[in-house]
Order: structure tokens, then sequence, then C-alpha cells
């Protein structure tokens, strides 16, 4: 199965398409059993980014948060969407900050 993924300007959301394919290259090929990738529950996802899963559940049903899979029923989120995630809404500090954090290191 061959995946595409597209992100949707504006959103933070993005989504991702499967090719179509004949029956047997669908046989030949499992990105799920080829790739490295590794798929956390919304429990597991929950835990790693120190979050209830009602939020994630939340999160999904207004269209923010990380990017996940569904499978049916199954919602899994991809390890590395959860670090990107996190990375995304890293908060750096102003220079303001840094300065004023500066100054009470040397006050000390």
């Amino acid at each position: 199965m061959e995946w595409s993924r597209f992100d949707l300007p504006g959103t933070g959301k993005c989504v991702e398409v499967l090719a179509p394919e004949s029956v047997a290259a669908r046989a030949r090929r499992n990105p799920f059993l080829s790739s490295n990738m590794k798929l956390l529950t919304t429990a597991e996802a929950a835990a790693f980014l120190h979050k209830p899963a009602g939020t994630l559940r939340y999160w999904r049903a207004v269209g923010a948060g990380p990017c996940y899979v569904k499978m049916g029923k199954t919602v899994l989120y991809e390890e590395a969407e959860l670090v990107d995630f996190v990375k995304s809404n890293t908060v750096v500090p102003s220079v303001r900050t840094e300065a004023r954090e500066e100054a009470t290191r040397v006050a000390l």
C-alpha cells in the first residue's frame, strides 16, 4: 500500500491518503510490517504526553492535537508523530526572560 501524507495549510492538521493499488500489490506490501513505525494506543499516547486519554479524544473531536491513524474503530498514534507534536509545541523563552534569569544568576 502506498500512503501519501498531506498537511492542510493553516489548520495544523494532516491527512493520509491511500493510493489505489491492485489487490496483488497490496498483498505484497504492508507499510505496518515493512517500516519501523511504533504505533501506540490512545492510553499509551496519553501516558507519553502526560495528558488524560480524554484530552486526546477531545483533540480528535475538535481537529486539534497530534496526527493519528484510524483503522476501523481503532485509533493509533505513531510515536514519531507524538515527538513531532511535542517539538512543535516547545516554547522558547523570550530575550527578556533570559535577561531576567541571567540577572538573577549574577545577583546570587
